[in-house]
């Protein structure tokens, strides 16, 4: 199918275009045989007839178009819907309730209804009647549940405190429990009461003193109990002493620590003993306490 505006302006040519010559739209169509025009090349090439009554006259560049043929009653049903539309326009807005729910946040209750300007306002869900259908949240404002809704927020969960360090434990001169009769005569042991009593006079003796290590370190040799004496007949000893685990950092020996470490080591190791101890040693806050029950050595150059 030939048409269209035409590619060139149609005043009279030198080459003798008649002046009456069809103009734009009603130009010769070039692939005519009265006109026999350049019909390819770029659209906005000079295109003129080349024979007959239009010689030298512009013509038009003829084309082919594909449609595809459509019910014209569909065309009309479309149309008149979008006609509707725009008729209609302004006539609804969006639901004023919509149902929302939200079982996973912990609040009560649960479900809701968001109603009014951009679902700002929280309603209760309206109540279920036997045999109508069911609407939880009614779409008309008029319709919507009077009452106003307050969420009411899970408890909170406060965080457990950490657990408490675990207690120091000691490290035990030896294990007594498999054979105590045996170990009694093997390793130098002392009272439990001897041994807590003086621990604890230590302690309060020495609180506040630097403790460092070697000959000048935190000590002090104590006597056992009268009913306990070496082979000749003089009491068994035995040593309480600190030390520091870093030689480079300074401590001052703290009481409290202290008495918690003579307490530890002397019912902490041997325990199926209630009176007789045979020591170890415990670190607590960078400081070693040890309790030594002593082996009596005879002087034999004395």
């Amino acid at each position: 199918m030939a048409g269209g505006k035409a590619d060139n302006p149609s005043p009279t040519s030198s080459g003798g275009c008649p002046t009456d010559a069809p103009k734009g739209a009603d130009a010769p169509v070039c692939t005519d045989e009265d006109c026999k025009g350049p019909n390819d090349g770029p659209k906005d090439k000079v295109r003129v007839c080349s024979e007959g009554k239009w010689k030298d006259c512009p013509c038009l560049r003829s084309g082919t178009f594909i449609a595809e043929a459509t019910d014209p009653d569909y065309l009309k049903a479309q149309q008149d819907m979008f006609q509707w539309v725009l008729d209609h326009d302004g006539d609804f807005s969006k639901p004023w309730c919509i149902h929302g729910a939200s079982p996973r946040s912990g609040r009560t209750p649960s479900d809701y209804c968001m109603c009014g300007e951009n679902g700002a306002t929280y309603y209760p869900i309206a109540e279920k009647k036997e045999g109508e259908e069911y609407n939880p949240c009614p779409y008309t404002e008029k319709d919507h549940p009077k009452e106003t809704l307050t969420f009411q927020d899970p408890p909170k969960q406060t965080e457990a405190p950490p657990p408490p360090p675990p207690a120091p434990q000691p490290t035990c001169n030896t294990n007594p429990c498999g054979d105590f009769e045996k170990a009694k005569k093997d390793f130098p042991w002392v009272h439990l009461g001897t041994a807590t009593e003086a621990g604890h006079k230590f302690c309060a003796d020495n609180k506040g003193k630097a403790v460092v290590e070697g000959r000048d370190n935190l000590q002090g040799t104590y006597d056992d109990a009268p009913d306990h004496k070496n082979f000749e007949g003089g009491p068994m000893q035995f040593l309480i002493k600190v030390d520091r685990v870093d030689t480079n950092a300074d401590k001052t020996l703290d009481e409290k620590d202290c008495n918690t470490a003579v307490d530890v080591i002397l019912n902490g190791c041997d325990t199926c003993s209630n009176d007789i101890k045979f020591g170890g040693k415990i670190e607590i806050n960078g400081v070693i306490f040890r309790i030594n029950p002593m082996r009596y050595i005879p002087c034999i150059t004395c």
